[in-house]
């Protein structure tokens, strides 16, 4: 009887904990200046990193993991950054939005995944930088440290390999 009751009040523990942590997560998000259409699930300790000039809209339930990496995302001034509902982005991935980047729904991104759509700095003085939009299709999985170059567009339900660098777009 006794171990019942400890277990129901350490389940609810847990769920008020969980609570406050989704609560304080899209209060970051929200004082970022990002548009936030429902509960934000943080998982871990540290929240991302979001420096935000332009427009950051999050879908219903994303989450967002943090227990020993930290998680960056960067929106420069007139950009935009759209990720889908239920999207999971896990720990130490880079976001950078210089003109856009669209996630879709579902989408899973693994550990240290990189997405710009910038290349930053002219790589040749005949070839100046290149900033072109990024889009992720709904479901789509990018495996642990992938990397997603500008212009790159990847279908519905496709599945990125760990150590890829996506520099062309996948059906």
């Amino acid at each position: 009887m006794i171990r019942r009751i400890l277990a129901s009040l350490q389940r609810r523990l847990r769920t008020h904990t969980e609570a406050r942590a989704n609560r304080a997560l899209a209060a970051r998000f929200a004082r970022a200046g990002a548009t936030v259409d429902q509960v934000c699930r943080a998982i871990g300790y540290l929240a991302p990193r979001i420096d935000n000039a332009g427009l950051l809209r999050l879908g219903r339930h994303t989450a967002w993991q943090g227990t020993t990496l930290r998680t960056e995302v960067h929106v420069a001034a007139g950009a935009t950054l759209e990720i889908g509902a239920g999207t999971f982005v896990n720990q130490g991935v880079t976001i950078a939005a210089h003109r856009a980047i669209v996630i879709g729904p579902d989408c899973l991104i693994g550990e240290q995944v990189t997405i710009h759509d910038s290349s930053f700095h002219p790589v040749a003085p005949a070839r100046p930088a290149k900033t072109v939009p990024v889009r992720l299709g709904r479901n789509v999985w990018l495996g642990h440290r992938a990397i997603v170059l500008p212009g790159v567009e990847i279908g519905d339900h496709t599945v990125v390999g760990a150590g890829a660098v996506v520099a062309r777009s996948l059906p």
